[in-house]
């Protein structure tokens, strides 16, 4: 079972920190088919490298302002 990312968009921008919204769902390894509900997370990157991972925008938001601190 593997995970295949379905969209990620840039949401926003946060202290230098981007924050993307990314779906996926399941991923059939043999027959590549997609199945279950599908995935909601939000990533922080910083210089195109992921951070952290938050299922919430709000989770993404705060440690974003809060890191550097």
């Amino acid at each position: 079972m593997n995970e295949k990312n379905l969209t990620c968009e840039l949401k926003e921008t946060v202290d230098g920190f981007d924050i993307f919204r990314c779906e996926a769902k399941k991923e059939d390894i043999f027959t590549g088919e997609l199945y279950g509900q599908t995935k909601v997370y939000y990533d922080v990157c910083y210089e195109d490298a992921i951070v952290d991972s938050f299922k919430t925008l709000r989770e993404a938001r705060r440690f974003a302002k809060e890191y550097w601190n």
